[in-house]
């Protein structure tokens, strides 16, 4: 909030979509679909380092080895913990928050992945259901409410398809109407390539202001 208002005074832009899901365009998509109508809810897989590390549990590998890989991998840093206790899920639903409501989360119920027994996912998926880590936004009548957490889904649900460091989101409207994405979450280059992202369009303002400077 601080260095929006700091950008607002003094007309700069802020833009941060790679810290919301990697090359995924979250937050592009939270503005576009809040453009047509008021938002309803938003919900997604948001780190991409958590949903490998659960298809790996998912495949026989034990916890720790599964964090080793992703670290190995370059998906996981040399201190996983904010990844793995879901407050770096958090963090990017805030941000997602912000721009679909307009409001400040002060209150995310929040569990992480590290107490989850692989067994358990393991005869999940057995039985057609899919361990995905959760993040969850949507508006009710007394306000808006949020989570963090694992959820079991079924196989043919939207976010029970993502798979690796894959991220997806799905937005909802008040008038039904869903918009979806996804995109690599997790990994240098897939970050990379949403800094570039923002560089381009910050490019393309400066350009546009100064093309108008000239015709003025």
């Amino acid at each position: 909030a601080t260095l929006q208002s700091l950008a607002a005074t003094s007309g700069a832009t802020i833009r941060y979509s790679a810290a919301v899901g990697g090359v995924m365009p979250a937050l592009e998509t939270v503005n576009r679909a809040r453009s047509s109508a008021p938002l309803r809810s938003i919900s997604g897989v948001l780190n991409g380092t958590t949903n490998f590390i659960l298809d790996q549990l998912a495949n026989g590998t034990d916890f720790s080895d599964a964090v080793v890989a992703a670290q190995k991998n370059g998906y996981a840093e040399r201190d996983p913990q904010a990844d793995l206790n879901g407050t770096d899920i958090a963090q990017k639903l805030i941000l997602l928050a912000h721009a679909a409501f307009d409001i400040p989360l002060s209150l995310i119920l929040t569990q992480g992945i590290e107490n989850l027994n692989p067994k358990d996912i393991r005869e999940a998926r057995e039985n057609g259901r899919v361990t995905r880590f959760v993040a969850e936004c949507r508006r009710e009548a007394y306000g808006v409410v949020a989570s963090v957490c694992p959820v079991e889904l079924p196989f043919d649900h939207p976010l029970a398809r993502v798979s690796g460091v894959e991220n997806r989101l799905i937005v909802q409207s008040q008038n039904e109407r869903t918009w979806e994405v996804c995109g690599r979450g997790a990994g240098r280059w897939p970050t990379t390539e949403a800094v570039m992202g923002d560089l381009f369009d910050l490019w393309r303002e400066s350009a546009v202001g100064v093309e108008q400077e000239c015709v003025a």
